[in-house]
């Protein structure tokens, strides 16, 4: 407890002489006086705990966020009756947030968007109707959606399906071909062969072109 000196002055008249006397009085501080704890830095999708108590009523931290980050921030109030307020602040020290707990000891925030920077934190309990020591759960948890690159989707035409019984059949002309006639030359028909005998001489005649003379004969052969 710090202590706060109050100067009472006393005056006492002795004959001629004036004796101040100065007594030293204790006083507690003021009740207005801000009390935190620093919890240090908080960065998204980090979950924290914390106790708050009439003695130290606040906690801060210092929120970190990426360049166009998006949030889900939740109070949760695990113990205790305090109402409890969750503030932050930022860069440029102004307020944004201001959130109370409802009557079940939460608060919820589905959508809370962060241009970028270090920001200000901050959970308040309310120690006005009660002195009990009131614990929290607060968590900032990063929903930022991160861009995907469409993969190209490669699409192949086929050629339409015909049914069968609409299918035509093709027909391929021959090449016409001239097949020349072949002339049959009968062969000349002369007379009936002659039989010769071993030996026997025949004397003949031939006076048309294409003339024949057939002759036959028989004999044998003697083996040695």
């Amino acid at each position: 407890m710090r202590l706060r000196l109050l100067i009472i002055p006393c005056i006492i008249m002795v004959a001629s002489m004036t004796v101040i006397r100065i007594a030293l009085a204790a006083q507690p501080d003021s009740p207005d006086v801000p009390r935190y704890q620093d919890g240090g830095v908080l960065t998204l999708g980090q979950t924290v705990n914390g106790t708050l108590s009439p003695s130290v009523p606040e906690n801060q931290w210092s929120l970190v966020a990426p360049q166009e980050s998006r949030a889900n921030l939740t109070l949760t109030r695990m113990a205790g009756s305090a109402p409890l307020t969750v503030m932050i602040y930022n860069p440029a020290g102004t307020i944004i947030v201001s959130l109370n707990t409802d009557t079940q000891g939460l608060a919820s925030l589905p959508q809370l968007y962060l241009e970028g920077g270090t920001y200000s934190v901050k959970v308040r309990a309310d120690f006005t109707t009660t002195a009990q020591e009131t614990s929290f759960t607060l968590s900032i948890q990063s929903n930022t959606v991160t861009a995907v690159t469409p993969v190209p989707t490669m699409t192949r035409t086929l050629p339409p399906t015909v049914p069968p019984d609409q299918l035509a059949p093709t027909i391929t002309p021959l090449p016409s071909l001239d097949t020349p006639t072949p002339t049959i030359v009968p062969s000349p028909v002369g007379p009936p062969p002659v039989r010769l005998e071993i030996g026997e001489v025949y004397e003949g005649e031939l006076t048309t072109p294409g003339d024949t003379h057939r002759f036959s004969f028989v004999g044998y052969a003697e083996s040695f």
